[in-house]
């Protein structure tokens, strides 16, 4: 299941971003401000400012190399 990824992804990244994750049953709000049209979206930002989306499956080790590259810039 992907939240487990998440949250191990926000031990290993503490103190460097924060990563949230959202049930967008219940935050239909947040849904429809960032455009969420399937599950699992990730939304990733940069001092506030959207950075990338991604929808659906996508592999672990291309997620983590985006996470690190958001770090870098």
């Amino acid at each position: 299941m992907i939240i487990r990824l998440y949250h191990k992804w926000a031990e290993a990244f503490s103190g460097k971003m924060n990563i949230y994750a959202a049930d967008i049953d219940k935050t239909t709000k947040a849904a429809g401000a960032y455009s969420v049209s399937g599950i699992p979206t990730l939304v990733f930002f940069k001092d506030e400012d959207h950075y990338e989306k991604f929808i659906g499956e996508t592999s672990k080790a291309y997620l983590k190399q985006k996470l690190e590259e958001l770090l870098k810039k």
